[in-house]
């Protein structure tokens, strides 16, 4: 698998050529390629929900929030079995293109009792494994396993820039979590740099609401202590019954005063942030304005697959095109429901038609890998694009 997808990387990387005639060629063809409604390729990345049950009670989150109600009990919510996280990857290294995993879920993966197991099959399958979680369950012998794993990106749910405001978003963490869990970081980082191995990308991610927008500065220097690569910020999603958490528009426009300090911050400090990008979607139309003027591609490049075996088109697309407990991936992946949705997402600049149950106009979260794949297939065209930065 890894010399497959070491090819891989180098056809992508000649299609992306426009000098000479092979270039060209390659160029061409690429584009071929994703005219294709039933590729012969899997997506180059694919995210990958292993449980949707938590151990934390975030004020925010919209799945288990103690704000909530309605919520089925912790103990029925999905969990994918190990045997299905098998098949998916021999699935995914038959159909070759696949690079990069990322174990994320609307739960805490690392509650999985296979999570770690997961890892190590998917790298030892030859993809780069990215996790998500909120570090509860680090310890430091966990976070070394992961540094020694070979993960590519370790990103980390800390909402937070202080143990005071940690203690309110997370109500039901003792006291002195978020420090254990920044030297547990701290800790994978320094065992890596012992055997000489290559550290994971570490990223601090943080959902701003009504308790913790003023604490962005915090994040971005706990992010610098532990040596983290970046900062990504999220809007936060609702339900009626935390709508009164979110912020008012007085409060966001403090906050977009607040994130575009703590983004000039991290740039001082070696850190990238996803401000720039977080903040272009409140242009008017953005979404609407890109996708008039080129296609969408994520249903070449992306797929999300959810822990109940469900097989989604995109992360702003509530859209069901197989499932797992039923098919294989293969067999979804160049079905016919899936055509057919490709057909809509390249379809979009001619017909001003969103995707079915998508948020492709409204707050589209692939616009800018869309803009980049668009640039790399057509190198010589960047005229086709709106201007995208805030």
């Amino acid at each position: 698998m890894s010399s497959r997808s070491s090819e891989n990387r180098r056809a992508d990387s000649a299609a992306g050529e426009s000098a000479g005639p092979g270039g060209l060629l390659s160029s061409w063809r690429e584009r071929r390629r994703f005219r294709s409604l039933r590729p012969r390729r899997g997506p180059a990345r694919v995210q990958i929900g292993i449980t949707d049950r938590c151990n934390y009670r975030c004020l925010m989150c919209t799945m288990h929030s103690p704000l909530v109600t309605g919520l089925p009990p912790e103990g029925e919510r999905a969990h994918m079995a190990l045997d299905t996280f098998e098949h998916l990857l021999r699935d995914l290294s038959h159909l070759g293109g696949t690079e990069r995993l990322d174990i994320v879920g609307v739960g805490e993966p690392m509650l999985h009792p296979d999570c770690l197991a997961m890892v190590e099959q998917a790298r030892q399958a030859g993809f780069e494994v990215g996790l998500a979680t909120n570090g509860f369950l680090l310890d430091e012998q966990k976070a070394r396993r992961l540094g020694e794993l070979g993960l590519e990106k370790l990103h980390l749910s800390i909402n937070s820039g202080s143990e005071e405001v940690y203690r309110e978003v997370h109500p039901n963490t003792p006291p002195g979590t978020r420090q254990r869990i920044l030297d547990c970081l701290a800790g994978m980082n320094a065992h890596c740099d012992r055997l000489g191995i290559r550290r994971p990308r570490l990223g601090l991610a943080c959902v701003i609401f009504k308790q913790n927008y003023r604490d962005l500065l915090g994040l971005v220097e706990s992010a610098a202590a532990v040596e983290a690569t970046d900062v990504h910020f999220m809007p936060m999603g609702t339900t009626p019954e935390t709508e009164k958490i979110a912020l008012s528009d007085d409060e966001w426009r403090t906050a977009r005063e607040i994130m575009d300090e703590a983004h000039q911050l991290a740039l001082r400090l070696g850190l990238t942030t996803n401000a720039p990008d977080l903040l272009s979607l409140e242009r008017p139309g953005l979404c609407r304005e890109i996708y008039g003027r080129m296609p969408c591609y994520i249903g070449h490049t992306f797929a999300l697959v959810w822990a109940d075996g469900q097989v989604r088109f995109c992360c702003g697309c509530d859209l069901a095109l197989g499932d797992l407990n039923q098919h294989s991936f293969r067999e979804i992946w160049r079905n016919g429901a899936y055509a057919e949705t490709r057909r809509r997402a390249l379809a979009m600049p001619r017909s001003g038609e969103s995707v079915p149950r998508c948020a492709c106009f409204e707050a589209c979260p692939h616009w800018r890998d869309n803009v980049a794949t668009h640039q790399h297939l057509h190198p010589d065209a960047p005229q086709l694009l709106p201007e995208v930065d805030p």
